[in-house]
């Protein structure tokens, strides 16, 4: 049809589909409006739509769109999206960088061939900072269905913000994380009017990292993926860590059967984490045209 917009729908953070957290990109939408835009993501419905405005010299400029507005910055669109062009261009590919230019600023992206695919890797434009939120042991562990001693009693739970804020609060183990529940009325009573209303629960073992994110602030139950949370979680991390660098392999989706893995790696600097990087694997599923010569609002 000749008034049709071309898309590709990928699973990011993953290397194979039906897991990791899903993403629209339309690899060519120069002349879309705003409005046309944010239409478009609420009608495919899916957490995050990419719209490729213009190739430039080693990337292209592009705007995220959530089916509640516009984000500045997300994690999975940008490592989806760097696939794709990467995939698409054989000079970026081989350059093994591009540059993804989003309302936040330019963010450099690293592109290297793996045994599970193009694997992409993007320096955060913002670093985390900790934020003023704070909840009883006893109120966080009833939010969540736990006990106390379900909670890693030497790390306290604390918000920190690396453009979206979170809750970050590390559990004793990995069964806890798989018995979590949230209650949306404790939630609601502890969390909800504070800044750091969603929550990233975590638990280490074995160097590895499995963890859950809950926003039902913005309609989220349960997220499989969320790079955001990784950039605040390396903020989380860093606090009373010695200065050097760290590389984390985070495990997330597992309990709603969408398996995801976020490659996390950080510098730790005088307790705060600097030139924080976060990275995985796409896996394209589908493609399409959207017919859009319709009345938008």
């Amino acid at each position: 049809m000749g008034n049709s917009l071309d898309f590709v729908l990928a699973d990011v953070f993953s290397s194979r589909i039906s897991g990791g957290n899903q993403l629209a990109v339309f690899p060519n939408a120069p002349d879309l409006s705003e409005t046309a835009m944010a239409a478009i993501a609420r009608e495919l419905k899916l957490n995050e739509t990419v719209f490729v405005t213009g190739r430039e010299r080693g990337g292209a400029r592009a705007r995220i769109f959530s089916p509640h507005g516009e984000l500045p910055f997300a994690g999975h669109p940008v490592i989806g999206t760097a696939c794709l062009l990467g995939l698409d261009d054989a000079t970026l590919r081989r350059a093994g960088e591009l540059t993804l230019r989003v309302p936040a600023g330019d963010i450099p992206v690293r592109l290297s061939e793996r045994d599970t695919g193009l694997h992409a890797m993007l320096q955060c434009p913002k670093q985390p900072a900790r934020l003023e939120t704070s909840a009883t042991a006893r109120n966080i562990a009833a939010m969540l269905g736990l006990t106390t001693r379900d909670l890693d009693s030497a790390r306290p739970a604390a918000g920190y913000s690396g453009g979206i804020p979170f809750f970050c609060v590390p559990l004793a183990d990995r069964q806890a994380l798989r018995r979590a529940q949230l209650d949306r009325e404790k939630w609601a009573r502890t969390l909800s009017n504070t800044n750091a209303p969603h929550i990233y629960l975590f638990a280490i073992q074995e160097g590895e990292i499995f963890a859950r994110m809950f926003a039902p602030a913005v309609g989220i139950e349960e997220d499989p993926a969320t790079g955001a949370a990784a950039v605040a979680l390396a903020g989380f991390l860093a606090k009373g860590t010695p200065d050097g660098r760290y590389g984390y392999r985070i495990h997330q989706g597992e309990e709603i059967g969408r398996p995801s893995i976020i490659d996390l790696e950080f510098d730790a600097w005088c307790d705060s984490a600097v030139r924080v990087r976060i990275g995985g694997t796409s896996v394209v599923f589908g493609q399409g045209s959207l017919i859009h010569g319709f009345s938008l609002p």
